[in-house]
């Protein structure tokens, strides 16, 4: 039996019986014991200590949008955020002065408890970016939040009538206040530059390491998803480009306009060597 390549010791280990440690190799569990394995261990072998953490097999999730998720992380994602007007003022411009040659900016996140009367408004935008079309989508993916720029780019005004399935709030004189529920985002987010293969391989890439961060080692999109539309905008340049080996875009679809082809439903490690999920981060020795 060839040495393990990583066991994990002084653990509470989610087991049928008691245990303590655990042994990898290649990509299955090869031992689990209450006692040391560091016996089996070979010269190449990682041998890491839990420090008492709980251990548990990856998580497998069958209904994951990844794609959306890496797009969120990777534009101005508010959705981590406190819930405060002034944080969510202050995140926008920090992402927009951090990418000054961005012709939108888009992101998502936003939480209706955060502002008075449960909305946000286009002012509270134009007083960040007054300069470039701003729109992002509500944390649930139901409504976009776009500034003035945003909405003469889309030729909405107060004359503009509902479209089929939407709405365009508007305050007591009739006017725009920035938020579009539903299909009327389209308006907007349709105008958005489609976004390049490279932006979303990183977003993918993204997403993949979160999850894997979070102890999903496995995931599957749901058919929907691949072939319908991606409700957060995405930017119009790619930045950085993906690593090397990194898989292609998503067959989804970002603001409205079709992405090239993802030709796998399911997502794993992409080459790491799958492992256990611990839930703290314990030093590794040789």
């Amino acid at each position: 039996m060839p040495a393990p390549d990583l066991i994990i010791e002084n653990a509470e280990v989610f087991a049928p019986t008691p245990a303590s440690a655990v042994a990898v190799t290649g990509s299955r569990i090869t031992a689990v014991s209450e006692q040391s394995l560091r016996e089996l261990a070979g010269p190449r072998t990682e041998v890491l200590d839990a420090r008492g953490a709980t251990l548990l097999p990856g998580f497998v999730d069958a209904h994951v949008h990844p794609l959306v998720a890496g797009v969120q992380r990777l534009t101005c994602d508010l959705s981590g955020l406190p819930h405060s007007v002034r944080v969510y003022r202050d995140a926008i411009r920090r992402y927009a002065d951090a990418h000054p040659a961005r012709e939108w900016i888009s992101g998502s996140g936003w939480y209706g408890d955060t502002f008075p009367g449960g909305l946000p408004s286009r002012e509270l935008l134009d007083e960040v970016v007054p300069d470039r079309p701003v729109v992002l989508m509500s944390h649930d993916a139901h409504g976009a939040w776009a500034n003035s720029a945003a909405l003469q780019r889309a030729g909405i005004d107060d004359a503009t009538p509902d479209p089929s399935g939407g709405r365009i709030n508007r305050d007591a004189a009739g006017r725009p206040t920035g938020v579009l529920v539903e299909r009327a985002a389209d308006l907007v987010t349709d105008l958005l530059p489609a976004p390049t293969d490279e932006f979303l391989a990183r977003a993918l890439l993204e997403a993949q390491a979160h999850l894997h961060r979070v102890g999903v080692t496995g995931w599957r999109t749901p058919p929907s998803a691949r072939s319908g539309a991606c409700p957060t905008p995405c930017p119009s340049t790619a930045g950085s480009p993906p690593t090397a080996g990194s898989p292609p875009a998503s067959s989804a679809r970002c603001g409205g306009r079709p992405a090239r082809g993802w030709p796998s439903s399911t997502a794993s490690s992409s080459g790491a060597r799958p492992r256990p999920s611990a839930a703290s981060a314990p030093p590794r020795s040789r």
